[in-house]
């Protein structure tokens, strides 16, 4: 909003109504979503996943403040607007205390495009042709994790090698890390429940029932030692706990620098 109070002047109307219309959809979606699925129960809201219209926020604030750093005579201001620009890639979690490395590579890449607009035109393609390889490269920011550990290697092939192909595992621990789910790939062993399986419950409702019950189970037992008999009751053989959460006075069968993991049926 702040972008479009300081360009709209440069903007035909139409552009200036999409720039309203179009982000007030995507801040709409989430009341909607709430009240057609956390209220009403509509099955096929996750389909329509009406979220995704949040979107239009950002894209909009890119587009606005990429104009307002184009169009502004000052430099420190343009070099304001461009820094926004680069920090939003960088930072998904916009309110989230940024690394200073993230800081000052944005600071950086924004000064640099700012200070471009005052020479010949090719060196502004230079300064955006120059943050895809600042970003990953200085910012050490990249689209993906690198989900593939050694850690996660060794811990599954332990388990190929020296466990029965019908044990269950259980990480009590992982939360909402996709690790259980790369173990359960690579181990090629059951994983009792794990949070990134529950994406399935959009398309099945027996599962959504029986990965709930499994998920509520897993988080009131907690990860301590006294969960074990519990864990044990529901038919779980083994569990990964990872190192700073190892459990006192129990010996792992297996343990890595990341991993222990620790028998609890005969």
């Amino acid at each position: 909003m702040l972008a479009l109070a300081r360009v709209k002047q440069y903007l035909p109307m139409e552009m200036r109504t999409l720039s309203i219309v179009l982000p007030a959809m995507g801040i709409l979606s989430m009341p909607l979503s709430w009240l057609l699925l956390e209220q009403l129960k509509w099955s096929l809201v996750p389909q329509l996943q009406p979220m995704r219209a949040l979107l239009f926020v950002t894209a909009f604030a890119v587009i606005l403040a990429s104009i307002a750093a184009l169009k502004t005579s000052h430099i420190l201001e343009s070099a304001a607007w461009f820094t926004l620009l680069f920090y939003i890639p960088m930072q998904p979690q916009l309110f989230d205390p940024p690394s200073l490395r993230i800081a000052l590579t944005a600071i950086g890449l924004g000064a640099f495009a700012s200070v471009s607009l005052r020479l010949p035109r090719q060196a502004l393609l230079i300064a955006g042709a120059l943050a895809f390889f600042v970003i990953p490269g200085i910012g050490r920011v990249s689209n993906y994790p690198n989900l593939h550990t050694p850690e996660i290697d060794d811990l599954s092939r332990w388990v190929r090698d020296h466990t029965p192909p019908a044990a269950v595992f259980l990480f009590p621990d992982a939360g909402h890390s996709l690790d259980p789910g790369l173990f359960r790939v690579k181990a090629l062993r059951a994983v009792y429940v794990d949070w990134k399986s529950g994406g399935q419950v959009n398309y099945l409702k027996d599962f959504a029932g029986e990965w709930r019950t499994r998920w509520d189970a897993v988080n009131h037992e907690g990860f301590g030692a006294s969960a074990i008999p519990a864990y044990h009751a529901l038919g779980i053989d083994y569990l990964v706990l990872q190192r700073e959460h190892a459990l006192a006075g129990l010996q792992p069968v297996y343990e890595n620098s990341r991993y222990a993991v620790y028998r609890i049926t005969e």
